[in-house]
């Protein structure tokens, strides 16, 4: 699950900056990264691979266990945040209830589709 976010987030690569912000491997906002809320512990170093994707593994759980196992939900805070995924949720799974649908709803197509 985690290779997969990584391909769709950075392609693999460590030094990944986007042009929001987001770095690394799993390409983790800053703000996200210093307190990430939900019991997971910060990242030190975005652009290590090792912390890049423990960090991920965490907020991911976090994010399963927030949303009862639901993995599209999980996917959809992963990439939009909590906020947006309640948002989802709340629209039925509609991703037109999302600000950056264009962006989102390919993201966790991509990768459940790769889990597949």
């Amino acid at each position: 699950m985690i290779d997969q976010l990584i391909l769709a987030e950075s392609g693999g690569n460590p030094n990944a900056v986007s042009a929001v912000g987001a770095q690394g491997l799993t390409q983790v906002m800053p703000a996200t990264g210093r307190d990430p809320g939900f019991g997971v512990k910060p990242i030190s170093n975005p652009f290590d691979p090792v912390e890049s994707r423990r960090f991920a593994t965490d907020y991911l759980s976090a994010m399963l266990r927030r949303y009862d196992g639901d993995l599209e939900t999980a996917l959809v805070a992963y990439n939009a945040g909590p906020g947006n995924a309640d948002k989802f949720l709340k629209a039925g799974k509609n991703y037109a209830a999302l600000p950056k649908r264009s962006e989102t709803e390919p993201y966790v197509r991509k990768i459940m589709g790769g889990l597949k």
